[in-house]
């Protein structure tokens, strides 16, 4: 399998199981509090509480593992575009240092 193809679906495998965790917030969040939830039998789009937070563990743990591999995988482009970050903070501070000395009329 090609590199970047491997990346493009560990991308959209990533992103399915931000969704899911998203939702799954979105109904733990809803969730009654306690004993209340089993109590009145309370479901959120046909899951239990118990359900939720299961499902809403697992997925958070894959999406971990998920990000740790995506930073792997793309850590050379992690790592040049700080370069290029930080190469433009430092040149503009060196820029603007030398700028204000000369207002200052220092050398």
């Amino acid at each position: 399998m090609n590199y970047t193809k491997i990346r493009a679906v560990l991308s959209s495998i990533l992103g399915l199981d931000f969704l899911i965790v998203a939702i799954t917030g979105i109904g733990l969040w809803r969730a009654p509090i306690g004993r209340i939830a089993n109590a009145t039998a309370w479901t959120f789009m046909g899951f239990s509480k118990h359900q939720l937070e299961k499902i809403h563990t697992l997925t958070g743990f894959i999406m971990l593992f998920l990000v740790l591999l995506h930073v792997v995988l793309n850590f050379r482009m992690f790592k040049n575009e700080n370069k290029l970050l930080y190469k433009k903070k430092a040149k503009k501070a060196k820029t603007e240092g030398k700028a204000k000395k000369a207002k200052n009329g220092e050398k």
